[in-house]
């Protein structure tokens, strides 16, 4: 148990010195990233608005035959409407911070240029979608299902958190070497190998504590404080969205200056 306590400090120090080290190194360019996360999510908040609209009007007949399904509905049509557009922007959001992080100079239009790797983004954040209705969203109504089936579901879960974290630097061998779907995803598995709690201790708890914030905003007991509660959230957007992206980048550079366990076994002969 000692040993487990002390690796989780190390890790803790180390997620924390990325951190510093990232904001050290761009600070200078604080403003412009965080303005460049400003332009995705106000273009992204266009796109999902109009969704909202697209949506409500061709689901509105159907509210009154099956309520109890409609809800389920709408968010995935919603997420079928908004998802190409957030693969195009999160594209030139990639390629912008890549820019930045390697201490080059980005123009804003970069941010609106992400078709040169758009299709295998769009791969990618289709398969996340997917293993996210298998897994998250069935699991938030397991009650209704069977006790096998809830079984199945909630180991499910922990297979997803693992799989998304091994595979989580393929959007970066995409914009950084222009990588296949296949190959984008085997460098990651060998990037990530022996590093599994690392990464997920320093680039999943911001953005997943701020998604709990945004979903727990519609618990608020008055309209007052909801308007609030979304004012703050959308503020905080761009810069919670910079420090992720910052963080993202600088793990993959750092990991790739470091041996893999695949490199470690074969010098060792293991």
């Amino acid at each position: 148990m000692g040993g487990k306590l002390n690796t989780l400090r190390v890790v803790l120090v180390e997620s924390r010195a990325t951190f510093l080290r990232a904001f050290r190194h761009t600070r200078e360019d604080w403003r412009t990233l965080v303005r460049a996360t400003g332009i995705f999510s106000a273009c992204l908040a266009v796109v999902y608005t109009i969704g909202v609209f697209a949506v409500m009007r061709f689901t509105y007949s159907l509210a009154f035959t099956a309520p109890e399904y409609i809800r389920e509905l709408q968010n995935i049509l919603l997420n079928v409407i908004a998802m190409p557009f957030l693969a195009y922007f999160l594209g030139g959001l990639l390629q912008f911070f890549r820019e930045r992080t390697r201490g080059t100079q980005a123009p804003y239009i970069l941010l609106i240029k992400g078709h040169r790797h758009y299709f295998r983004i769009l791969l990618y954040c289709l398969a996340y979608y997917a293993g996210y209705r298998a897994f998250v969203r069935t699991v938030v109504g397991i009650e209704d299902y069977p006790v096998d089936l809830r079984l199945r579901m909630l180991f499910g879960l922990p297979l997803f958190i693992w799989v998304i974290t091994r595979v989580c630097f393929s959007f970066a061998f995409v914009t950084e070497q222009d990588a296949g779907p296949k190959l984008g995803i085997k460098s990651s598995f060998i990037l990530t190998g022996g590093r599994f709690w690392r990464t997920l201790v320093i680039l999943f708890p911001v953005p997943v504590s701020f998604a709990t914030a945004g979903l727990c905003i519609g618990l608020l007991p008055h309209p007052v404080l909801v308007i609030l509660a979304l004012i703050l959230v959308c503020a905080a957007l761009p810069f919670v969205l910079s420090v992720v992206f910052l963080s993202y980048f600088w793990l993959f550079d750092r990991y790739r200056q470091e041996p893999t366990v695949v490199e470690i076994a074969a010098v060792t002969g293991q």
